[in-house]
Parts: structure tokens; sequence; C-alpha cells
């Protein structure tokens, strides 16, 4: 959905299942609602680091290392491994700043949220013998409405997907309003870029500065809310430029506003008005905003238009979450440890996190998992790719009980001590480690151990 994790995937539906709801009746007529699942967050709450640090600048084409333009990047210029020999706070052991966190159950136990794909198909139509498992295994289900209207009541609560800015190609929306797409200094309209193909994109770039769109959208987010949903699952939050021409390559808007091709700052500031609108119009709604998690320039999340965006949602997304290839060790603008500091930046307003990945084997998925435990503050998880009730990994019904406390570092592992057992993580470039436990404990597949010896980006969670 929002093409900005760090290293970066793309979770998107098709153009032509989101035109409208009354494009998408069964499951036949949509042939991919996700790419695959991904995401990136808004601002980034980093302890004293700036855009020179390793990694590079944010933006880019590809992944890390990728070139080009604003569009569908991460971290711009050369190399993901930058940053990634600093070694992370280690020596003696010692509570992280900000690390906080609760106490509470559900900081030892994962609060699942599965991000609906075509492979969910079957079982979303077979409510009567998978309903059970839904309900057993996940909190929340992001969804797509009208397909998901009439099952709402048999699965968890659900949040329906809506672009915050996009207009699609070929849409009556389109047709009746052309007026509402952002143009250039010459009058061609602009794209969302992603998607860019042979000098178009399927998605235009809404004028969200326009007041009648930004009505005309909450009144339709309303409306689908109304059949019973949880709340929206607001895609393209990016108070960092994402607008382009149709090659995907970065170009600057016009400002309705003065005539004049559109600042950065005025760009933040107009959207992060409209998420405000959309929060006061659905006050009740549950907002999760899938958007650019190092968004906001230097000050990144302390600049008060990612402040003010921050507050209008109840859930943060981080597309990627930690196994994202382009996280790095130390403590650069994309390092893990920034990361951790823009987790520790949105529990501090009480909001909370929707940490997402597309972890695969094993270890990887322990990983993600171990790092979710670390900071979770009843936080909601979607990291497993390709998540189906009968490809679920069993490690995310893991349960440890309350936590102990914050998270600590010593000899550059992170750990959390919860009641029932104990998470360690190393991040990125951290050398091979050696970590004594203090007893014996359970690895998630039944192993008894009393010592466990972590690589670079390797986790692992330990139960009594």
């Amino acid at each position: 959905m929002n093409r900005d994790g760090v290293g970066r995937t793309a979770l998107r539906v098709t153009s032509a299942e989101r035109n409208l709801a009354s494009t998408r009746l069964d499951s036949g007529t949509m042939k991919e609602r996700l790419s695959q699942l991904a995401c990136g967050l808004v601002a980034l709450a980093l302890l004293g680091c700036d855009s020179s640090d390793a990694g590079g600048g944010a933006g880019g084409g590809g992944g890390t290392g990728g070139s080009g333009g604003v569009g569908s990047g991460g971290v711009s210029g050369t190399g993901g491994a930058a940053g990634a020999g600093g070694s992370p706070s280690g020596g003696a052991a010692g509570v992280d700043a900000g690390s906080g966190g609760t106490s509470g159950p559900s900081a030892g136990k994962v609060r699942y949220s599965e991000h609906t794909s075509p492979e969910d198909d079957k079982y979303l139509l077979d409510a009567a013998t998978w309903s059970s498992f839904y309900q057993t295994h996940t909190e929340r289900l992001v969804v797509f409405s009208p397909f998901f209207d009439d099952k709402l009541a048999a699965f968890p609560p659900a949040y329906f997907y809506q672009d915050l800015y996009a207009i699609y190609a070929g849409s009556a929306l389109l047709a009746a309003h052309p007026e509402w797409v952002l143009v250039d200094g010459q009058g061609k309209k602009l794209f969302i870029p992603w998607g860019c193909s042979g000098g178009t994109c399927p998605q235009y770039a809404a004028d969200f500065t326009n007041a009648a769109f930004r009505s005309d959208w909450i009144t339709r987010a309303k409306a689908t809310l109304a059949a019973g949903y949880k709340g929206i699952w607001i895609d393209d939050v990016n108070l960092d430029f994402r607008v382009g021409d149709g090659n995907g390559d970065f170009v600057a808007p016009i400002d309705p506003a003065t005539g004049a091709a559109m600042q950065e700052d005025a760009w933040r500031a107009y959207m992060a008005t409209f998420v405000t609108e959309i929060r006061a119009a659905m006050p009740k709604a549950e907002i999760v905003h899938n958007s650019i998690w190092y968004a906001g320039g230097p000050s990144r999340h302390a600049h008060p238009s990612v402040k003010q965006q921050i507050l209008a949602a109840d859930y943060l997304c981080i597309e990627g979450g930690f196994v994202d290839s382009g996280l790095t060790g130390g403590s650069g603008s994309f390092s893990a440890e920034a990361l951790r500091g823009y987790v520790d930046a949105v529990h501090a307003t009480s909001r909370k996190i929707l940490l997402m990945g597309s972890a695969s084997d094993p270890a990887e998925l322990e990983y993600s998992l171990a790092s979710y435990f670390l900071m979770n503050d009843g936080d909601l998880l979607a990291h497993q790719a390709n998540m189906t009730p009968e490809s679920w990994w069993p490690g995310n019904d893991a349960d440890l009980g309350p936590a102990l406390g914050p998270r600590t570092t010593e000899s550059g592992v992170r750990r959390r001590n919860f009641a029932n057992g104990v998470v360690l993580v190393a991040d990125p470039g951290t050398p091979a480690v050696k970590v004594p436990l203090s007893g014996a404990f359970q690895t998630l597949t039944g192993q008894t151990v009393t010592e466990v010896v972590l690589g670079p980006k390797q986790g692992a969670v330990l139960r009594k």
C-alpha cells in the first residue's frame, strides 16, 4: 500500500478493484487485492540522527541503494550495509532511553492483524469452516469493501482500505472531477508514483487542498464505516512528497493557494489538516495511517505537521517492520535503533503501532516477533508473508505474560524480560555474541537452552 518502508516491498491492490466499491462484487473479480505485505510509517523519532547518517537519504526509486525519483523508494544512496558496522549501544547493561512499554498482559502476547489478500478468499468465503480460526488467532483484519461487507459478523473487527489521495485512472470519480487532480506548471496531471509504466501510473494524485475533494472522501468513508467496520486503514499518508509524472519521477505540484510550486512543508501542513478533518468526522472509528516513518525532513517526528498527523491516528503502520532489508545497525537515521526511537515517540502520545513485515522463514519470523515483543505496548503485528489459516506460524501464538520492565541493552543485544520468558534481539551488523541465560528456557521449537548465540539480525523468543 504505502510505497515507503526503507528497503521496501509493496502492499497494493489492483487499480480495477479500487476504482469504485461497486467494481468489487465477489472474490473472482479481484485478481489481486494486495500485491504483498509491506509498509512505512510516518515520521521518525530519532535519538540525535540526521540524514547524513548511514544508509543514505530518504526517497529514491527502489529499496535501499535504489536509484531515481520520488516514488517507490526507501533509502537512496549506495549500499544497504552502510552504517551496519556500528555497534549498538553495547557495554554495560542499561535501560534504553524511552523504551517504556506496558507491564500488562498484552506486552507478552501477540495482537495479530491479518491484511487479507487473494490467498484469504477461500477462507473468508467459507466462514462456517474458518471463522473460528480468525476469531482465535487475529484481532483485526484489513479488508476491502464491498467484498467483505456481508462477512463482518462472522470475523474479527475489520478495517476497510481507503487511499488518502488516489484518484484511479478510468474511474467515474476522475471523469466527474478532473479538476481534483494535482497538476504541474504546464497543467499536466500528476500521479502517485507507484506502478508506473509507459509514461503513466494507475493512480492520479488528488489535490487534497481542495475542500470538495476532502468532503467527498469523508462522505464515502463514513458510508462504508456505517456497514459495521471497526475503522479505516488509510494508505499513502505521506508527509514527504510522493507525487510525480507518468515515469514516477518527482514533480512539484502547483499549490492552488499560491499558483507557484508547492513547498514540501506546505504539502505536509495540507495533509496534516486533511487527516485531522478525517479524525474529527469519525471520532469513534479506529484509524490506521500507513505513512512514512522517517518523514518530516531533518525534524522528523518533531515536525509540527508530523506531530499533528500522528495525533490524528490510533495506529501508525510501519511497513516492512524490522525485517526491512534497508534497516542498518548502529544508530544512524535508518537504523533499527532509530526505528525503535520512532516507536517510542508514538507510544509517548498514547498511540499504538501496527508493525508489518513480510517474514517467511522461521528465523526471520522469530527475529520479527522478538523485535515486536521488545517494544510491545498493546501494538498490532502483521509480519507473516502470505499468511493463511493453513500456513499459520505457531510462534505467533507465543504468550510470555506481562513484561517485567522496559527493554535493556547489554553487549550489543537488546533484551526484555517477561513473567514467562525473555526476548533477545541483535540488530543488523551486530557481531555474533553468546548470551548466557539465567536458567533453563525453551525455544519456540521446544528445545531447552541455557544460552543462545545470536548473529546479525537475529532474535530469540524464549519461554520458561
